[in-house]
């Protein structure tokens, strides 16, 4: 699941878990010199919270605590939002200006952001390697079973996909003209091709073209690298159907471009 979407499901609900826990810790800690009245059920409820106390405000500190920090960890919805604002203003710059693209439905060409995480909880091969996750996509189509590829700071050659190479070089990488794997039985040299120029494997390929009755559809791809401070946070990557959109190469030299990264290097610090 995207970060957006994520983060608006449970947003709501662990700041109440929040509230709520501290809420507890505070009216325990209010009766712990409390003298109890002579009220049969209020005065159970006082003895049992003083004799309870130690484990309750721990218990209930630490469920704040945790809800606070995957808060923190998935971002604010507000944040999130603006993230896809501009992922969508990204996309129309690339493709909503480009004659041989801009009557495109708008899931033929995409941009996703992806995030470096040093682990990735899944039953999945090497999940403490390293990954790069997709957190957010341009559009309003397509934005679920979002392929992970591993990217490891060990083993940065091995990094899949254009996604894990883009964050393991910290360079923009280009592949156009892919071979067309929407066709009816593909042959096995173009598979190949596909593969080893979108750094993935053969299983891989043939995995997708399984689960995706039309085959693959992409056609060319090109990685962003993403800085936050300074360092590598993830990557763009702008798909696309069409084997050379025009101004996909010019795309580095765009300064309108260029500010829209800026600001979303930025945007990304508090998420």
């Amino acid at each position: 699941m995207l970060r957006q979407e994520l983060s608006r499901k449970v947003n709501s609900l662990l700041q109440n878990v929040k509230y709520v826990s501290g809420s507890i810790v505070l009216i325990v800690s209010a009766l712990l010199k409390a003298n109890a009245p002579n009220i049969p059920f209020i005065s159970s409820v006082i003895d049992l919270c003083q004799h309870n106390a130690w484990w309750i405000i721990i218990l209930f500190t630490c469920v704040g605590g945790m809800s606070q920090y995957l808060n923190n960890r998935i971002g604010s919805p507000d944040n999130w939002r603006i993230v896809q604002h501009i992922l969508d203003q990204y996309r129309e710059e690339v493709f909503g200006k480009d004659e041989n693209t801009k009557e495109d439905a708008e899931h033929f060409h995409r941009i996703t952001l992806f995030k470096h995480f040093k682990w990735r909880c899944a039953s999945v091969r090497w999940p403490c390697s390293g990954w790069v996750v997709p957190v957010a996509r341009s559009g309003s189509r397509t934005k679920t079973k979002i392929q992970c590829f591993l990217a490891s700071k060990e083993r940065p050659d091995e990094a899949e996909g254009i996604a894990g190479q883009t964050w393991a070089r910290n360079r923009t990488v280009m592949v156009s003209d892919l071979p067309d794997l929407s066709i009816d039985n593909p042959q096995e040299t173009d598979i190949i091709e596909y593969a080893k120029r979108a750094f993935v494997t053969t299983e891989w390929i043939r995995n997708r073209m399984q689960t995706n009755r039309r085959g693959l559809q992409c056609r060319s791809l090109l990685g962003i690298c993403i800085e936050v401070k300074g360092d590598p946070w993830g990557a763009l990557v702008i798909d696309s159907r069409n084997p050379e959109p025009s101004r996909l190469r010019k795309l580095c030299k765009n300064s309108k471009l260029e500010a829209y990264k800026d600001i979303l290097s930025k945007l990304l610090e508090k998420v």
